[in-house]
C-alpha cells in the first residue's frame, strides 16, 4: 500500500480551508501555523482525522499533525514542548516509521514572553538518535534554512542541509527533480500571496534506504492556491507495508 503525505503550511485558519486539506488525500498532514486542536475542532467539524498532534504557544498558530485512515501517533520522549519547531512522532498503522516534524521558526518570530524557538540544526542534533532508525521521515516548512550563498552568490547547501544529508537523509524533491537546492523550478511559498516573490521552503526529507520506495512528488499549482494560503502543498507517496 502507499502512504500520502502532504506538508502544508496553511497560514492560518485552517477550519476555513479544510476543503482543500481533503482534496489532497491525506494519510499524514504536517499543517504549520495551524490553530490548536480546541480552536480547530470546534470550528470545523468535517475534518475528522483519526489522531493528531499539535504544539505551540500561541492557540492561533502552532505545528499540526494529523493522521486519518489506519494511521496513529505517539509523541517521543525526546520531545522538548518548550522548542516551538519540532514534533518528534512514532506513525504506526499498516507499518511504523519515525516523523520529525518540522517549523523553521526564525528567533525572532515569537510572541513576547514566548519561549525562543529552538533553531532548527540545533534541533535536529538534539533528535539525531531518534532519527537514527529506519524508516525515517523528517518533513515540514524549512522556511529559508537549506539553502546557502557563497561570495559570488551561487547558492549551495546550507551547513544544515549538508547535516541532515550526513545523517542519511534525501530531499524528496530534489531526488525526483534532480535539481540542487536554490535551483527549484517550482515554489512552495509566495510572499504577500505574489506570484513573482516566492521560494521553495517545504521539504520531506526521507532516509535512504526509505528513498527507494518514493513512488510520486507532486507540488501544488501557486495560481491555484494563493488565494487559500501563501504556501502551497508538497505531496509525497511512499510504498509501505
Amino acid at each position: 500500500m502507499r502512504l500520502r503525505i502532504v506538508v502544508w503550511n496553511c497560514n492560518m485558519r485552517l477550519h476555513d480551508k479544510t476543503g482543500r486539506l481533503r482534496s489532497l488525500r491525506p494519510d499524514l498532514a504536517i499543517i504549520p501555523e495551524c490553530a490548536c486542536p480546541e480552536v480547530l475542532f470546534r470550528r470545523s467539524l468535517d475534518l475528522l482525522p483519526q489522531d493528531f498532534v499539535w504544539e505551540g504557544t500561541n492557540p492561533r498558530k502552532g505545528l499540526m499533525v494529523l493522521a486519518f485512515g489506519p494511521w496513529r501517533l505517539r509523541t517521543d520522549l525526546m520531545h522538548q514542548p518548550r522548542s516551538g519547531t519540532t514534533l518528534p512522532l512514532h506513525v504506526s498503522g499498516p507499518t511504523t516509521l519515525r516523523l520529525l516534524a518540522v517549523w523553521g521558526l526564525p528567533r525572532w518570530a515569537h510572541r513576547y514572553r514566548d519561549p525562543t524557538p529552538e533553531p532548527l540544526g540545533q534541533a535536529v542534533e538534539r533528535l539525531a538518535p531518534f532519527l537514527s532508525d529506519s524508516p525515517a521521515m523528517v518533513a515540514g516548512d524549512f522556511n529559508r534554512t537549506l539553502v546557502g550563498r557563497r561570495r559570488n552568490e551561487r547558492r549551495v547547501p546550507s551547513v544544515f542541509a549538508r547535516r541532515l544529508e550526513a545523517l542519511g537523509f534525501v530531499s524528496a524533491y530534489h531526488r525526483d527533480r534532480d535539481v540542487g537546492y536554490g535551483e527549484e523550478p517550482e515554489p512552495t511559498f509566495c510572499r504577500y500571496r505574489r506570484l513573482p516573490d516566492r521560494h521553495h521552503g517545504d521539504h520531506l526529507f526521507v532516509d535512504r534506504a526509505t528513498a527507494a520506495r518514493l513512488r510520486s512528488v507532486e507540488i501544488g499549482y501557486a495560481p491555484r492556491w494563493i488565494s487559500t494560503s501563501d504556501h502551497v502543498p508538497l505531496v509525497v507517496e511512499l510504498e509501505v507495508g
